[in-house]
Order: C-alpha cells, then sequence, then structure tokens
C-alpha cells in the first residue's frame, strides 16, 4: 500500500513537473516568438523609415533639379532682355544721332540756299560799282574814292561769307566756271585762254553760281 502511494506520488510529481516544464517551455517560446517578432518589427520600421528617407530625398533632389532649371531659364530670360535693350539703346543712340546729323545737313543746306540768294542779290550792286568806277572823270574823284573804298569793304565782306569772284585773265579757258561770249583772235595770248573778263562769275562756299562771261582766244585764223 504504501508503495503504491509512492508510486502514486511520484507519478503526479512526474506529471507536474512535465506540466510545468510544458508551460515553461511554451512560455519561453512565447516569449521568444514575441521578441522575434518585436525584431521583426522593428527592423521593417526602419527598412520603411530609410526606404521613406530615401523616397523623400530623391523627391526633394528631383524637384531641387526642377528649380535650378527654373532659376536658369529664368537667368537666360533676363540675360536675353538685357541684350535685347542694350541693343534697342544703341540703335535708339545712332538713330538719335542720325537725326541730329541730318538735320545739321538741312540747316546748313538751307542756310547756304538763303546766303546763295542773298549774294545774288549782291552781285548786281557790286558789278554796278565796278562799271562806275571805270568811267572816272576828275570832277568827281572825291566821289569815286569814296566809291572804291566801300567796293573794296563790300568785296571784303563777301570774301567772309565764302564768295569769291571769278575775274583772272591769261588763264585757260575752264568750262566749268567760264561762258564763252566772244571768240577772237589774237597773237598776244595762247590758243583757248581767256583775254577779256566781260562780266565776273562769283563762286559761294566751293559752288559756281555764276558763271564768268569771258572773250576767248584763238590763234587759228
Amino acid at each position: 500500500m504504501l508503495i503504491k502511494m509512492i508510486n502514486d506520488l511520484y507519478k503526479t510529481n512526474k506529471n507536474n513537473l512535465e506540466e510545468e516544464n510544458k508551460n515553461n517551455l511554451e512560455e519561453e517560446n512565447k516569449n521568444n516568438l514575441e521578441e522575434e517578432n518585436k525584431n521583426n518589427l522593428e527592423e521593417e520600421n526602419k527598412n520603411n523609415l530609410e526606404e521613406e528617407n530615401k523616397n523623400n530625398l530623391e523627391e526633394e533632389n528631383k524637384n531641387n533639379f526642377y528649380n535650378i532649371n527654373e532659376i536658369l531659364k529664368l537667368k537666360e530670360n533676363i540675360e536675353n532682355l538685357n541684350n535685347k535693350l542694350i541693343n534697342n539703346n544703341l540703335y535708339f543712340k545712332a538713330e538719335i544721332e542720325n537725326i541730329k546729323k541730318r538735320h545739321s545737313i538741312e540747316i546748313d543746306k538751307i542756310r547756304k540756299l538763303s546766303l546763295e540768294k542773298f549774294m545774288l542779290d549782291l552781285i548786281p550792286i557790286i558789278d554796278n560799282l565796278e562799271r562806275t568806277l571805270e568811267h572816272k572823270d576828275s570832277k568827281i574823284e572825291n566821289i569815286i574814292e569814296g566809291v572804291e573804298l566801300t567796293l573794296k569793304l563790300l568785296i571784303k565782306v563777301i570774301n567772309n561769307f565764302g564768295l569769291f569772284s571769278i575775274d583772272k585773265i591769261n588763264v585757260p579757258f575752264d568750262h566749268n566756271i567760264h561762258q564763252a561770249v566772244v571768240l577772237e583772235f589774237s597773237d598776244k595770248y595762247k590758243d583757248n585762254y581767256i583775254t577779256e573778263i566781260l562780266e565776273k562769275g562769283y563762286i559761294l562756299n566751293d559752288k559756281l553760281i555764276k558763271p564768268a562771261m569771258v572773250k576767248v582766244s584763238t590763234n587759228k585764223k
């Protein structure tokens, strides 16, 4: 009887021990599984975070790339606009200078035309004074002297304005400034030379405004 009780007690203890070991093992496995799941979750979260950071960085770099391109395009547009403004400014400056030059030329042309008309009006007066002096009379010698002084002064004035007479003789005939009125035989002058000024010609500022009326020599009979 005692032996049976001992055996029963042994079995009971054994079963209890096995049950306890089983429970401990299950608990340990459970803890290990939880730890493993926890580690896996942390690893997964870490990987997800790294992937998210990587994606964010790529997106940021992409946006930065687009921003840089936009900035470069904007800079290029500004430079093009600046170049256009510079070119337009140079064009307008050149155009203004051309307008000033054209106006200056027109004003100078008008001035010369006005001066030409004025000189043409003076020429007959000079001619009349000179004709008067060609017929000197001793009775009016003092008047003649006054006229001579007046004529000299007038000629000086018109010379200052660029008007000069064509009055030289014994020079070759020049159709650019002379107008032949008479052709006469002469052995005193070379052939085709001016022998007499019938009416003076005039040049204003290097422009012929009145040809000289002249006699021209010929050595041919």
